[in-house]
């Protein structure tokens, strides 16, 4: 295994993102930092309620920078990450046995309506369907 590869694999997966961009795009490494940077906050602050004017702020960048930045490194836009997102954690919400009532809230979704919905179209059935089918029961 050649030395890149080695540095490579011992690297958290934002860095190995970082590397990848450094590679493929081109781009400056300000813009890869700020990108990488606001996905990491998008990971660990999904379930509140973000918009992109603000996580613009945050971060020092216009709102249409901001998404066209996050587009163009991760090919898709803010709100679609964040939804998949918010969808992924539902889903293991669901798993353990969260009502969908509960899971809704938990992850960010403002009514259990629109939340059945969406789930229903990304998913291909309810999340009450999914939690039947899945639940595990974890002691």
């Amino acid at each position: 295994m050649s030395r890149s590869n080695t540095t490579l694999t011992k690297m958290t997966p934002y860095a190995r993102h970082v590397e990848q961009y450094q590679r493929f795009w081109h781009a400056n490494q300000h813009q890869i930092n700020r990108v990488v940077a606001i996905r990491r906050y998008l990971d660990h602050h999904f379930a509140q309620d973000i918009d992109l004017a603000t996580l613009g702020k945050a971060h020092a960048i216009s709102k249409y920078h901001l998404w066209r930045l996050f587009r163009k490194h991760y090919g898709q836009t803010v709100q679609h990450y964040l939804t998949e997102r918010r969808i992924s954690m539902a889903r293991v919400h669901l798993r353990r046995g969260a009502s969908v009532r509960d899971t809704c809230f938990a992850v960010g979704f403002s009514s259990p309506g629109s939340f059945t919905h969406l789930f229903k179209r990304r998913v291909g059935m309810t999340p009450g369907q999914y939690r039947k089918r899945n639940f595990r029961y974890v002691s």
